[in-house]
This record gives C-alpha cells, structure tokens and sequence, in this order.
C-alpha cells in the first residue's frame, strides 16, 4: 500500500472514529415546538395500539370483546365518540378472529355513521367488510377497518364537521386504551404496560378537545371527556421506565406476604411524590380482614414511608416495615369504611413510585 493509500485509509477510520465517538445531532426545542401535528398521522390507529400489544404475547382478546352498543343516540357528540369505539371494536374482533362479531360490529359502525350523514361510501365500506369476514381474510380486515375510519373523517371534513372527525379520534384512542389497561391488568408485564405510556400523545388529544366550536366545548360529555384527559394526561405522564421499575420493587415485596396467605389486589396506584411530602389515597376496608400496604420508589429516592388515616384523618398504629425504597404498612380495621393510604418521601430526590395492596 503506498503513502497516500495508507493515509486515506487512516484518515477514514479517524473520520469513522469521531462520528461513533460524537453526540447524536439533536434538534432545538423550538424546533421541536413547531413539528406539525396531523389528526390523520399523530393520532395511532387502533390497530397499532393492539399490534404494540401483542409483541411480548398474544393477549385474549376475546375477553375484550364486548356486546351491542346502542345505535340510535341523538346527541352528535355521543354519536361520534361511540363510532370510534366502535371502530376500535372492529379492530378487537379482526384480532379475536371473530368473523361474527366483526360482521356485527361492521353493521353498526354503517348505522351509525349514516346518523351523522356521512357519505354513501362508507357503504360499500360496510359490504367489503362483510365479505373479508365472512372468507376469514383478516389482513384485508385490518387494512379496510382503517379504511372506513378514513372515509368517514374525509366525509365529515367535506361537511364542515371538524368537531366530529375530533370526537370520531378521541372515542377510538379512548376504547382502545381501555382495552390495553384491561389487558396488562389481566397479564402484567412491564414491555405491555411501557404501550400506555403516551404523554405527549395525550396532551395532543387533549389540545385537540379545545379546537371544537364553543358550542361543543359547552356539551356536558365532552366537558366530561376532556376533564377526565386532564387525569389520564397527569397518570401517563411519568418518565421512561420509572413506573414499571417501580412497579416491579412494589411487587417484589408484596410477593412476601403471598406466603402468609395474603391475596395481592391487581389493581396498583402509581405517580411520583416530592421531598417530605406524601401522595394519598382513599381505599374502602372491611372490619375482619387483614390488609398490607406496599409501596416502591425509584432513584433518587432512599428512604419511604407508609402510614394509614381513619375517615376523621386520625393516623392509625399499623404494623411498619421500611428498608429504604420499599416500604408497607399492615391494618386489621376494627370497623368498616373508608381509610387513607398516604406514601411520604421521608429523604431524597423526587421519584416514582407504586402501591399495591394484599388482604386476607
């Protein structure tokens, strides 16, 4: 190899050096701040949702499927919003490969989309659905139930009804992370529960709420809806993997009282708390049974606490165990009612952190 040979290779391989050695080129987060955001392409699918679901394994989602929804309300809003569950019902049958349910649910989403005078395309859409039912071709399922979500957003925007192509996204995120909760509450695990965590993609739902007319906004179910966004958004808006690695510390010591014949609840309640403060829950006990409280934290947290309150706020005396992030409090009430679980952060940085409660 000759003299300039060589240094155009060594001058390639420093090249290829300081790229691997470099930071990733990032944008400014005013250029970020800018990024369009489109109803057609920000807002996932449905069927992306469930094929995110499915990778760490196949949930039942028969048990997902549900029974006939009313087809005749008069309020527009509650139209719409049901039309996108609906749609994502569709979507649960293709992946259930209920042929029947998928044609019933096609039937229902032709019936309801016509009450809100889409166009007459979406009726061939009804028909294509029926056939690719009825053959068993759940690929061509998949693709025509987008499809038909499409056309009858395109319908509504050529009628001017902004306000319903909105409501049309909202119902179908909306039924479609009912079903994700449902499932990973059925069969936790932690690459499932990581699908629910969509901040931004909540906010941006969120926002979109507030782009309806006036007149909308005003409507008793989409005030509703968009109070309750406003709770999904503060649930969901934890950082990567800090609500699962909680999660998993919490579930590591409940796991213990297993062994005492306590029985864990699947349900568990997660958020972040602050130095010296606490984050409190109301829970309903019965007089007899005994309960354990168990909380995990994440870093920077190192030391945590559990305490129980009786409905007037007096603190009770509970059984303590506390080894630096993990720690739960046992309760044998003498009466009936309501109690308050409060977790503190007694020293370190603001964390994440998950209940979970056994009972025998």
């Amino acid at each position: 190899m000759n003299r300039c040979a060589r240094l155009a290779v060594v001058g390639c391989l420093l090249a290829a050096c300081m790229t691997i050695g470099a930071e990733s080129p990032r944008l400014p987060a005013e250029q970020l701040a800018k990024a369009v955001k489109n109803d057609s392409i920000s807002i996932p699918t449905p069927g992306e949702l469930f094929a995110a679901l499915e990778k760490p394994g196949k949930p039942n989602w028969s048990s997902q499927l549900r029974g006939p929804l009313p087809t005749s309300f008069r309020n527009r809003a509650q139209i719409a919003l049901n039309l996108g569950g609906l749609i994502a019902d569709g979507f649960i049958a293709v992946e259930a490969q209920d042929s029947q349910q998928v044609k019933n649910t096609g039937t229902d989403i032709i019936k309801m989309a016509k009450s809100l005078g889409v166009s007459e395309n979406i009726l061939s859409r009804g028909n294509s659905i029926h056939e690719f039912a009825e053959n068993s071709q759940w690929d061509a399922l998949q693709e025509e139930l987008e499809a038909t979500q499409n056309e009858v957003k395109t319908s509504m925007q050529s009628h001017k009804d902004q306000d319903l192509v909105i409501l049309v996204s909202l119902g179908g995120w909306i039924r479609g992370t009912q079903v994700v909760s449902a499932a990973v509450l059925q069969n936790y695990d932690e690459r499932s529960a990581k699908v629910l965590r969509q901040p931004a993609l909540v906010n941006f739902i969120h926002a979109k709420i507030n782009d309806v007319s006036p007149e909308m906004r005003e409507d008793p179910l989409v005030k509703e809806v968009s109070d309750q966004l406003g709770q999904i958004e503060k649930l969901v808006s934890f950082p990567p993997g800090k609500e699962v690695q909680a999660h998993k510390t919490v579930l590591d010591l409940a796991g213990a009282f297993s062994n005492d014949g306590f029985k864990m609840r699947d349900g568990h309640w997660s958020g972040t708390i602050k130095p010296h403060d606490h984050a409190l829950i109301a829970v309903n006990l019965y007089a007899g049974n005994q309960y354990w409280f168990s909380a995990g934290a994440t870093e920077p947290a190192k030391r945590i606490e559990v305490a129980l309150y009786d409905e007037t706020g007096k603190l009770v005396p509970t059984e303590s165990y506390n080894e630096g992030e993990r720690a739960a409090a046992g309760f044998s009430p003498a009466s009936s009612g309501q109690y308050y679980v409060s977790v503190g952060l007694v020293e370190g940085g603001e964390s994440s952190f998950c209940l979970v409660y056994s009972y025998k």
